[in-house]
């Protein structure tokens, strides 16, 4: 794979790896029906991540056209919660499948 990277790059690396499994949402799915996003409970879900968080506390944020931070999706105006992906789950392949191929790149093993 080329290069071992750097003490520094490395813990970049694993910096966010920890980061998504620290902020990873479970027990909920987001889901579109008859035009409608909303958020399901589902105990089986698989991990999604919300695309914003609030810095200092690290909660899921949402905005509406009114620009005021909301913590539930379901009070930013359905125009704005159903234009737009609240949630994603691409994280799940980062981390079950890049991540751990990287690592044993790294590793040597």
């Amino acid at each position: 794979m080329g290069e071992k990277p750097s003490p520094e790059i490395r813990y970049a690396i694993e910096s966010a790896i920890n980061w998504y499994k620290t902020n990873q949402l479970t027990g909920i799915r987001w889901e579109r029906k008859n035009g409608e996003n909303a958020v399901v409970k589902d105990k089986d879900a698989p991990p999604i991540w919300a695309r914003f968080y609030e810095i200092s506390s690290m909660k899921p944020i949402f905005l509406g056209r009114d620009s005021v931070i909301r913590y539930d999706v379901s009070e930013i105006e359905a125009e704005r919660r159903n234009g737009y992906a609240w949630y994603v789950t691409e994280p799940n392949e980062l981390l079950n499948k890049d991540y751990p191929k990287w690592k044993l790149s790294v590793e040597g093993k």
